[in-house]
């Protein structure tokens, strides 16, 4: 039961919304050029294992 309230917390709305708000900003960072593309790739890893996202998961960017 634990597990299934996990999981279901991963996926809460206000959560979705953190995730993506990092996401753009770290986007946005790229587009500026004030980080390479090697970096928005590390940091889109790190934004996706601090909210508890699969790599492969379709709420991962």
């Amino acid at each position: 039961m634990e597990n299934s309230k996990n999981q279901k917390d991963r996926y809460a709305p206000e959560k979705l919304m953190q995730y993506h708000a990092a996401v753009a900003i770290v986007e946005n960072m790229e587009k500026q050029n004030l980080i390479s593309a090697r970096d928005r790739r590390k940091m889109l890893t790190v934004l996706t294992r601090k909210y508890g996202f699969d790599s492969g998961s379709i709420f991962a960017a």
